[in-house]
């Protein structure tokens, strides 16, 4: 159970510090934001000023997180190995860590924006059971996230969940003015309004990030697979540590995965692009593309909801 919250209490980290921020707001003598509340300028300066604090909480959270998940510099001949592909990559973070409160699973992961708050973490049983070169191909997926600037992608990402929900807010609000100014439901109009913004929040939030957040996920995940022909290793590496990971965890290769592809896919996936590279420029420029859809839509809405 402490493992746990070990975990997850990271996680947790830029919603408290939102709520801390809110609340130091509640007690200044004078609320700065109801000085303004009436200027046109009042939405963007507040959605600036969450930003800043975002990306403030995003850029600073490694070093938390990393202490909060028990992580340990790695150290030995592996360690010599992976600053040699770091180099070779050109990538650089401010330490490689074994992730203490993930013992027992074999994962890795990257966390951090900025090379000086960057750490790559792997379990110590992934270091234990493969191979080095297994171990290498690994980390060349993890520079990949890097290399792509998912980290920095996936907050905007997220960030179109509210969005939508606001999107959905605003529908439920307009129905409601209707059908109470025609003095349907006025005698439960509160509970019923709150009663479907809560229902609608949540249907909202479940199919996003199934579908919209998920979607990015493979992309970027792919993009992360394609990464060990940039670094020119040796794909067979990768595939072998995804068939360990199939073979360990005692799953179907074929089962679905709603944010990584399914392990055969990917499998199947890195094999077809060592025949045929091209399919690695294809795959870039897709993802390139639906970014650009992406941003174009939530750029719009922004400007939208603030007009």
């Amino acid at each position: 159970m402490l493992k746990k919250i070990q975990f997850l209490l990271p996680l947790a980290l830029p919603f408290i510090v939102y709520l801390l921020f809110e609340g130091g707001l509640a007690l200044y003598p004078v609320n700065i934001f109801s000085q303004i509340s009436d200027q046109s300028y009042f939405l963007p300066l507040t959605f600036v000023l969450l930003i800043g604090l975002f990306f403030l909480i995003h850029l600073l959270m490694p070093i938390v997180t990393q202490k909060f998940w028990k992580c340990q510099s790695l150290k030995g001949p592996i360690r010599q190995r992976l600053d040699a592909l770091c180099a070779k990559a050109n990538f650089h973070c401010r330490d490689i860590k074994t992730w203490g409160v993930m013992d027992h699973a074999l994962t890795a992961a990257i966390i951090g924006i900025h090379p000086r708050f960057r750490y790559v973490l792997f379990t110590k049983r992934l270091i234990r059971e493969m191979k080095p070169e297994c171990i290498e191909a690994i980390l060349c997926h993890e520079i990949g996230h890097s290399y792509h600037r998912h980290l920095l992608l996936f907050p905007f990402i997220l960030g179109g969940m509210g969005i939508c929900g606001v999107a959905a807010s605003y529908l439920i609000t307009y129905s409601f003015d209707f059908f109470i100014g025609s003095n349907i439901f006025s005698d439960m109009q509160e509970y019923l309004y709150d009663a479907t913004m809560f229902v609608a929040y949540g249907i909202t939030a479940l199919v996003y990030f199934r579908y919209v957040f998920g979607y990015f996920s493979r992309l970027f995940e792919r993009q992360a697979d394609l990464h060990i022909f940039n670094v020119k290793l040796n794909p067979s590496h990768l595939i072998e540590a995804l068939n360990y990971f199939a073979q360990s965890s005692g799953q179907d290769p074929r089962k679905p995965d709603w944010h990584h592809y399914s392990i055969q896919e990917r499998i199947d996936y890195i094999t077809v692009a060592s025949k045929h590279q091209n399919l690695i420029a294809i795959h870039h420029s897709y993802v390139q593309t639906m970014l650009y859809i992406y941003f174009g839509c939530f750029f719009s809405l922004l400007l939208l909801f603030f007009s």
